[in-house]
């Protein structure tokens, strides 16, 4: 699944192969496997939740890390422009640092939930 630069691997990058380790942990008590299965990887390359995006009626946040390189911002971003109720958020991070880094994790958060309260609020009025 993640390897290094230059591997064959679905994630190559420096950043992955860091944040794996955090995710991850290291040693033998790890229950994470570094793999995936290749029938996974046909159903990933058919899925572009863009093209969907336009039928949803309801409210829809997407959160995006700016220095993603996993993820490109350009793919993640077609989602909150074609939904009718679409909101972007963008974060100064890497795709990896949303789970890895505490303040960032709850920066991010933060954000889901006063969207969340937002939206609920006009619901109930």
């Amino acid at each position: 699944m993640i390897g290094s630069p230059g591997q064959l691997a679905v994630v190559a990058t420096p950043d992955a192969q860091r944040h794996l380790e955090l995710l991850a942990g290291a040693g033998e008590r790890t229950l994470w496997r570094n793999q995936v299965a290749p029938r996974g990887l046909l159903g990933m390359m058919r899925f572009h939740p863009a093209e969907y995006a336009a039928r949803l009626a309801a409210p829809l946040l997407v959160c995006i890390a700016t220095e993603d390189r996993e993820t490109p911002e350009h793919t993640t971003r077609q989602l909150a422009e074609r939904a009718p109720r679409g909101t972007l958020r963008r974060y100064p991070a890497t795709h990896f640092d949303f789970y890895t880094d505490p303040t960032m994790r709850e920066r991010v958060l933060a954000g889901q939930i006063a969207f969340l309260q937002e939206h609920l609020q006009r619901r109930v009025h």
